[in-house]
């Protein structure tokens, strides 16, 4: 196998890893959830007319709810990790 081959495998795992993250997921939600936040709040006041950033305003509300879980899995093991380390220290 060459070193090129290996570099890339190596390279399309991290970002495969990065990609699947819970975190990026959560943190990508609520960079969404901010921008069109601020575009509804700037549009507050004027008649309604639908947009773009409601859409990713419900996109980005709906990407928090799916890493939640994932992300309150990892707290929890974190809690139960502590909790081990201090009982036994």
């Amino acid at each position: 196998m060459t070193d090129q081959y290996r570099f890339g495998s190596r390279f399309w795992s991290v970002i495969g890893r990065v990609a699947e993250s819970p975190m990026l997921t959560m943190g990508a939600g609520i960079l969404l959830l901010l921008t069109s936040g601020w575009e509804i709040v700037e549009g507050l006041g004027e008649e309604f007319s639908p947009g773009a950033h409601h859409g990713l305003a419900v996109f980005g509300l709906v990407q928090v709810i799916a890493a939640m879980p994932h992300c309150l899995h990892g707290v929890k093991q974190m809690h139960e990790s502590h909790t081990q380390v201090k009982d036994h220290g």
